[in-house]
């Protein structure tokens, strides 16, 4: 159907078109002889040449065919942003399951403040963390690193941990050994509360 509209209104387009340089090149001609029109029943009348009518007939097939393009073209346009929303509301759905994947990949690094339930001397405690990935049993040994802040606070740095991990810390002096009370989840945590005075 398209292919009709297309060549109905080349046609038009190019016969109002040779209509145009035909009625110009014979202008002189044409200008001559007159021309009087009148439909009564559509209360019409024209007056004029040759040259005029020829021209408003060319300009009208010119007009016709034209129009005709430019209607198929906001079709083409319709269909065309039809299926760009399309493309759209894909895309954004997809930026969602990216988004979400780019969560689950993403690295995190923690720093935790071990708080012991006896003094124990921060230069002697070795620290190793596990670290159990989402969706695994068994946990494995995760590099970390130890550090001391002051009146002897003992402080873990832990890089490269992924979205759904669990954390738990081991500390050992020779002698005693501690463990986590909790599990931290990452990248969630908790925190408990006290009544404030």
């Amino acid at each position: 159907m398209e292919v009709i509209i297309v060549a109905v209104g080349a046609v038009l387009v190019l016969a109002g078109i040779a209509s145009i340089a035909y009625a110009l090149g014979w202008g002189q001609r044409l200008s001559e002889k007159p021309v009087d029109i009148e439909i009564k029943k559509l209360d019409f009348h024209l007056q004029g040449t040759h040259l005029t009518l020829a021209m408003l007939l060319s300009l009208l097939l010119t007009a016709g065919g034209a129009g005709l393009l430019y209607k198929l073209y906001l079709s083409r346009l319709g269909g065309v942003q039809e299926e760009l929303q399309k493309v759209r509301s894909e895309l954004t759905g997809m930026k969602g399951s990216i988004d979400e994947v780019v969560k689950r990949f993403k690295f995190y690094d923690l720093k935790l403040h071990l708080v012991f339930p006896d003094q124990v001397d921060g230069r002697t405690v070795q620290i190793q963390a596990y670290r159990t990935k989402l969706g695994d049993l068994a946990g494995e040994a995760c590099p970390s690193r130890k550090t001391l802040g002051e009146e002897n606070t003992i402080w873990v740095d832990l890089d490269g941990l992924s979205s759904g991990d669990l954390v738990r810390i081991e500390a050992f002096d020779g002698v005693r050994k501690w463990v986590s009370t909790t599990a931290v989840q990452i990248p969630r945590t908790h925190v408990e509360m006290k009544t404030a005075n």
